[in-house]
């Protein structure tokens, strides 16, 4: 039997689409985030201590159940769960428009198992472009030489003001700045336009977290 799109939507737990994105995406709580829930812990001032997937609609009990239900149905089956991304992404006139995909609209990687789900994704859709923004450094670059090239995943620093990292191979960068210190980035990295005071908060046409000749993409905090 020939799955269909409802089918596969209902094998992931559905899939999210932001007014700011031009793509679906597909998160689960940013409670599950390994590294950031020890960021929201320390003492230090640290990016996801104003993180936005703990506020607004990202925190209604609905929504909340809609990520708990994508992770549970990931680790029951993850064959199934493959098998139903990848007719979602081959198939969903949403994400085939759009050539575009994000990973973790809302929370972040949960082991090498997943990373692999993802990699092994990417390979099947060669011509979908993915982005995954993720903290979880030491997992990224465990397997950063299996990242395939339609793959973007950008490392996003833990700190506000913050430039300094340990490169990884085959991985770009993401930053969080105050406007008031943008002075004091280096000319390499581009400001997100979408952060900009003026702007419409949208990405409209610009694509530059999924492109991987951009090493650095540096966000104003909101």
């Amino acid at each position: 039997m020939t799955m269909t799109i409802k089918q596969a939507t209902k094998n992931v737990g559905g899939l999210s689409q932001t007014d700011k994105m031009p793509s679906k995406s597909w998160g689960i709580s940013a409670k599950e985030c390994n590294i950031g829930s020890k960021l929201r812990a320390s003492k230090q001032t640290t990016v996801c201590d104003g993180c936005y997937a703990f506020k607004g609609l990202m925190i209604l009990p609905t929504q909340q159940n809609a990520f708990n239900r994508r992770l549970e149905l990931w680790k029951t089956d993850r064959k199934l769960w493959v098998l139903s991304m990848d007719h979602l992404i081959k198939n969903h006139k949403p994400i085939k428009d759009a050539k575009f995909f994000r990973w973790f609209d809302s929370g972040d990687i949960q082991g090498a198992e997943m990373f692999q789900d993802i990699i092994e994704l990417a390979n099947l859709n060669p011509d979908i472009k993915f982005w995954l923004p993720t903290k979880e450094f030491k997992l990224v670059n465990i397997y950063s030489s299996q990242i395939p090239s339609n793959l973007n995943v950008r490392k996003s620093h833990p700190l506000i003001n913050a430039h300094k990292m340990q490169p990884i191979e085959n991985v770009t960068a993401s930053y969080v700045y105050d406007e008031d210190k943008l002075n004091t980035l280096p000319s390499s990295s581009k400001v997100c336009p979408a952060t900009m005071p003026d702007s419409n908060k949208k990405c409209n046409e610009c694509r530059m977290c999924w492109d991987k000749s951009i090493p650095s993409i540096t966000y104003i905090k909101h």
